[in-house]
């Protein structure tokens, strides 16, 4: 018999609700730019702290990945459009997006195919806009039934090329296609973050990760192929009343899930760790599928010689 393992490395005038539901959004400590803590106990189960890091000297709101760095956006501080690009270390590269297009008072959440970079705009026209990572130039902008207000989680199918959009000011999640035309819609209390997994759920076609912002803080993944039924819930790690903001998938399967109030970024165990393929570089897709042909090749030969 043949055995073949393969592996790869795979807010404005619109928003009379808090920007972040905190009383005090501003009565919080910085935190160390760079420190990134790997605890010793992780990755046992749903909602384990695999690693963590801090975003000094900004305060961490919004969040995106590309695959190699995360992007955050800062409400808290003097100019909540812009996006911050920074290591898996937790250091800020110095690279900055500008986002003041729309006129929004700051972005929220935010997704990535790799390429491109998705920002919910919080406030002015509340659409999608679309950023090519490489140059910071807007590409593309995005609107729909839910710019009635403004929202602040945001997801991104790169399989389906579809979005999901939500926010507290709302209560409600919207699927949307790539014009932003309703596919479906889902009522859902206090949103704040959205993440899409293309390989979670019971038949793998997909989840969708949403983090709320209330009192437990809690991390709810829905099927919306299968009439938006929960799956598995957990809370945000040292949550301590509305410490949700922005949420993101990391290229494992796993999340980024921002802490506003201990101002922490966690990499939480999602307990669906197949690899997001928008994060995958072509490279190492390469390498599966040769490993693929490969193994059928050898299982054929060895049908043929010894079957």
């Amino acid at each position: 018999m043949a055995f073949v393992f393969c592996t790869a490395m795979i807010t404005t005038a619109q928003n009379n609700a808090s920007s972040n539901q905190k009383a005090d959004p501003l009565a919080f400590s910085q935190g160390e730019s760079g420190n990134i803590v790997h605890p010793s106990t992780f990755g046992k189960g749903v909602g384990d702290v695999m690693s963590q890091l801090t975003t000094a000297p900004i305060h961490a709101w919004g969040v995106g990945f590309d695959g190699q760095y995360l992007y955050f956006t800062d409400p808290f501080g003097s100019d909540g459009t812009t996006i911050h690009q920074y290591d898996l270390s937790g250091n800020p590269t110095g690279y900055t997006i500008n986002g003041d297009f729309g006129g929004p008072s700051w972005i929220g959440d935010m997704a990535s195919d790799g390429t491109l970079l998705y920002c919910c705009n919080v406030g002015g026209d509340n659409a999608i806009n679309v950023f090519d990572i490489a140059t910071g130039a807007l590409v593309n902008t995005l609107t729909g039934d839910w710019a009635y207000t403004s929202q602040r989680g945001l997801a991104y199918d790169a399989i389906h090329n579809e979005f999901y959009i939500g926010g507290w000011n709302s209560n409600k999640i919207w699927r949307v296609d790539a014009t932003g035309a309703t596919i479906s819609e889902f009522d859902f209390s206090s949103i704040s973050g959205l993440a899409w997994n293309p390989t979670g759920g019971p038949s793998g076609a997909g989840s969708l990760w949403v983090v709320a912002n209330t009192t437990d803080d809690l991390v709810t993944e829905l099927d919306p192929n299968n009439g938006w039924a929960t799956l598995q819930t957990f809370n945000i790690p040292n949550g301590s009343q509305y410490s949700g903001a922005g949420l993101e998938m990391n290229s494992d399967g796993n999340l980024w899930v921002v802490n506003q109030s201990d101002e922490v970024v966690y990499l939480v165990d999602s307990g669906d760790t197949s690899p997001n393929p928008a994060s995958v570089p072509l490279s190492n897709w390469a390498l599966v599928f040769s490993m693929i042909l490969i193994s059928g090749f050898v299982i054929i030969r060895y049908t043929k010689f010894f079957g």
